[in-house]
């Protein structure tokens, strides 16, 4: 049965009635996280106060055997999320967009502007008889011809297997912002999701160019992640190799996406042929930190009039420009292997 957009208008208070009720419901899988800043919520609430038009929303409108309707936001989940949370005191107006109220919060509207605001209408687009594919493929729709979606949240909208699963579990793990290898806005945007799909295809399959082989990934493993508990051991132990090495990791230079990818491959790449020897962990995290000031040095604008090793010149040189291509991947790879493999036994 092919579906039916039908288009009408109802009240931000219609759209709070139905959270109470716990009958809309944000974030279907294939949405993005939250990316709005409070400048943006700040310019979105000075035009509802306005009476100003904004873009219309769609949602998804299902309505069972009892005559239960329920709504799930397809598109515009963050206008709608922004213009329900101002009331709840989230957020407050900014100078730059309302003069003369910057600060102000829903407590300090009037009576009548509280009753306006509740009234404002949005133009709302109801999607009927919609499987999943085809929401996603709405979605998509309705985002490819913008600059608000990056790579990673079309693939959300794409993907929805065992394996983006996997690596948003993966990215879902404190480690990861604590120790700042991704950031809050990094986090907003899933570049913490495509990094650890990143990383995870880098020790499946080696060091690789860039992105280009993600989303060979994500669909050769869209029903079923083959030896997805073998790859998650391994990548469970190279993760703790970098912790234990590193405690202070987020100080280091190592915390940087490219540093990182590299150390955690070698990490794994040593794992697999034996351990690191008992006497020798705390010399392992010195040379670590010895290699990486010679990096930062090497890399400094006066970097040059500094004698160091060949193999940390050849690192400066495969990390400072390109260092996501695969061949400075694998150069940077192999350097560290042969850095770290004195220290560990085999098996």
């Amino acid at each position: 049965m092919p579906i039916t957009v039908e288009p009408g208008s109802q009240t931000l208070g219609w759209f709070n009635d139905r959270l109470k009720e716990r009958r809309l419901i944000f974030r279907p899988p294939f949405q993005r996280n939250p990316v709005w800043l409070d400048r943006h919520r700040a310019y979105l609430i000075d035009t509802v106060l306005r009476r100003l038009p904004i873009p219309e929303v769609y949602v998804q409108k299902e309505t069972d055997e009892e005559g239960l309707t329920t709504y799930a936001m397809v598109d515009g989940q963050q206008r709608v999320r922004a213009l329900l949370d101002f009331p709840r005191g989230d957020f407050e107006l900014s100078d730059t967009y309302t003069p003369s109220r910057g600060g102000q919060s829903w407590d300090d509207l009037t009576v009548d502007e509280k009753k306006n605001y509740w009234n404002y209408r949005l133009q709302l687009r109801e999607v009927v008889d919609a499987t999943d594919a085809d929401l996603r493929d709405l979605f998509q729709r309705l985002n490819q011809n913008t600059v608000t979606l990056n790579a990673q949240e079309i693939r959300n909208a794409r993907f929805k297997g065992d394996f983006i699963a996997t690596v948003t579990d993966l990215a879902n793990q404190d480690f990861w912002a604590e120790h700042r290898i991704v950031t809050t806005t990094e986090i907003r945007r899933m570049v913490d999701i495509e990094y650890m799909a990143e990383l995870l295809v880098g020790l499946m399959w080696g060091p690789q160019n860039k992105k280009s082989t993600l989303d060979i990934a994500f669909q050769k493993f869209e029903l079923v992640f083959a030896e997805k508990q073998r790859w998650l051991k391994r990548f469970e132990e190279a993760r703790m190799a970098s912790q234990d090495l590193l405690p202070n990791i987020a100080n280091t230079r190592w915390r940087g996406k490219s540093d990182y990818y590299s150390l955690f491959l070698a990490l794994d790449s040593l794992n697999q042929a034996g351990h690191i020897r008992a006497n020798r962990r705390t010399a392992t995290t010195r040379a670590l930190q010895e290699f990486s000031e010679n990096v930062t040095r090497r890399l400094s604008k006066d970097g040059s009039k500094h004698p160091v090793p060949s193999n940390v010149r050849r690192y400066a040189i495969a990390v400072e420009k390109a260092a996501s291509d695969k061949d400075r991947r694998q150069s940077r790879h192999d350097i560290l292997v042969s850095l770290l493999e004195p220290f560990y036994t085999t098996r």
